[in-house]
């Protein structure tokens, strides 16, 4: 099941997916983002909320890859200024296809062009790791910054105090 909730004000797109997701159900939610997405100015953000998922259709990658297009993430970073930050949430995550290592390096690279200052990951367990690290290691700077926290609460909270430390 996914939600997809727009909040103008607040310039958020929240995605959210729980229970079983099928491959059907992810093509009308990149369907539903497209649409919703054409009337909105750059600049705004994006929540995804993966906590109550259990299990995903493997058919349900290509759809999924559609929604994290690289092509479009860079629309959505086309008017957004240098030195901005990421975060990543994996708390969802169970396993994930090799094949999506192509389109995690191509998110990268598109956030590399725009000039990510810092990424934040969100990784309760290591092990699941899907070879971001590496990745990182090919398609972010030496100036990126990329830290990765068991808890969401420590990563807002890390990210929270850079915001208020002075700039370097």
């Amino acid at each position: 099941m996914y939600a997809v909730e727009l909040d103008r004000s607040k310039r958020l797109l929240v995605i959210s997916a729980a229970q079983k997701v099928t491959a059907e159900e992810a093509k009308m939610v990149a369907q539903r983002i497209g649409e919703v997405l054409q009337d909105v100015a750059p600049g705004f953000r994006v929540l995804a909320d993966f906590r109550g998922l259990q299990s995903m259709d493997s058919a349900a990658a290509r759809h999924i890859a559609e929604i994290m297009d690289a092509q479009r993430i860079g629309e959505v970073l086309q008017d957004v200024a240098p030195g901005f930050r990421v975060l990543a949430d994996f708390r969802g995550l169970q396993s994930m296809d090799s094949a999506a290592a192509r389109h995690i390096a191509e998110i990268m690279d598109a956030l590399a062009e725009k000039n990510v200052a810092s990424v934040t990951r969100v990784m309760p367990d290591p092990h699941k790791d899907i070879g971001l690290n590496i990745l990182s290691q090919f398609h972010y700077g030496p100036e990126v910054t990329i830290t990765t926290f068991e808890t969401l609460a420590d990563a807002v909270q890390s990210i929270a105090a850079k915001a208020d430390s002075p700039p370097s």
